[in-house]
């Protein structure tokens, strides 16, 4: 069975011939395993024989990147999504890498609406987004360097037959990035009506984009939406203001997909208990990453939807940095029941961290197989 059958069966609530599986790294992680043999050419999903991978395009503003300042211990850098950041030259992997955090904030160009009324024409769909890389700072996501490369890539994925899913960014993952967080807050309560505007910005952006995909004949299977509505103590805000704010723009971009027959993942980090009723009541497919250390329990969440919500993840990695033992305890306690009926694939409930060695990722895999198992 190819790896786009598992997953289509996975999403659909069928029993394949095992879970499908993918992950999600940090960048020391892949550094450091480099170091321990893994190889450099090969892509990570090819190398791991991952069932599924992502496109994404640039969903940043577009502001020139350049040098400020910059001295022996670090640079002052104007950012693409026009954010003012300070970058440690011996920084760590949010500093110099994080598409959401390429430094240290001092300063963002759009800080109220007349900021935004000034620069939102920059934000509209455009070629250079399907395939561009910053003069600074880190690629966005999947984006390719070129079209040609993102051509190729798209083929390499394709002739694997893995499951292509459309990575988009909804519009709190992605405005909060050019307001700096705690003003997209502040934002929300004071000015509900600029935060909308912003949203549906975004929302035409991604549908837009989308269709510029296909007049390339790039064709995807799913849509995975990248949200990050909650921390780990719960919802970044009340079901009022999601039903209010939010969920209009989730509701048009679910049924986007939805109407292509496209199953949709949603990914938010954090305890996304208190929104996710309202998640699948507005036809998302599957939810994704499930924090353990958020509270959240995946066994109860099957119990509770059924087949009304797939599962992707909520494998613990802080016990999958603690050793083989550990690994097999926390796979073999959730794989078995998840995997019932369908509607499980395999992804930690973060992004693996640097303290896991290769050997013992690659025994994880191992233990996936073996429990997830038809």
């Amino acid at each position: 069975m190819n790896s786009k059958i598992r997953i289509k069966k996975a999403l659909n609530f069928n029993e394949a011939d095992k879970v499908g599986i993918g992950d999600e790294f940090w960048v020391e992680t892949t550094d450091r395993w480099l170091k321990e043999g893994m190889s450099k050419e090969i892509p990570l999903y090819e190398y791991f024989n991952f069932d599924y991978w992502w496109i994404m395009f640039d969903q940043r503003i577009g502001f020139d990147e350049y040098v400020i300042d910059e001295n022996e211990s670090y640079k002052i850098i104007q950012h693409i999504d026009g954010g003012i950041f300070k970058i440690p030259k011996n920084g760590r992997h949010f500093v110099t890498n994080d598409m959401d955090l390429p430094g240290i904030p001092i300063d963002f160009k759009i800080k109220k609406y007349e900021d935004w009324l000034k620069y939102k024409e920059k934000f509209v769909p455009d070629k250079w987004r399907l395939a561009f890389k910053p003069k600074i700072s880190a690629s966005f996501g999947t984006t390719q360097e070129s079209l040609l490369k993102l051509k190729d890539f798209y083929k390499d994925i394709l002739n694997k037959e893995l499951f292509i899913f459309f990575a988009p960014r909804e519009g709190v993952e992605n405005m909060r990035t050019k307001l700096g967080t705690e003003n997209f807050f502040i934002q929300i309560a004071a000015n509900p009506r600029w935060i909308m505007e912003m949203f549906e910005a975004d929302l035409y952006l991604t549908l837009e984009m989308y269709k510029m995909f296909e007049n390339l004949n790039i064709k995807f299977d799913g849509a995975w939406v990248w949200g990050d509505i909650a921390y780990n103590k719960g919802s970044y805000f009340s079901q009022l203001t999601y039903k209010t704010i939010l969920r209009p723009f989730h509701k048009k971009l679910f049924s986007f997909f939805r109407e292509k027959n496209m199953p949709v993942v949603y990914h938010s980090d954090g305890k996304i208990d208190e929104l996710l009723p309202l998640l699948v009541e507005d036809g998302i497919t599957a939810i994704q990453p499930l924090e353990v250390k958020a509270g959240v329990d995946a066994v109860s969440i099957k119990k509770k939807y059924g087949r009304n919500l797939a599962i992707i993840g909520n494998i613990d990695a802080r016990e999958i940095a603690k050793g083989k033992d550990e690994i097999e305890t926390e796979i073999r306690s959730k794989i078995p029941f998840l995997k019932k009926g369908g509607g499980y694939i395999y992804h930690s409930d973060h992004s693996i961290p640097p303290d896991v060695s290769l050997n013992n990722y690659k025994f994880l895999l191992d233990c996936v197989k073996k429990y997830g198992s038809y």
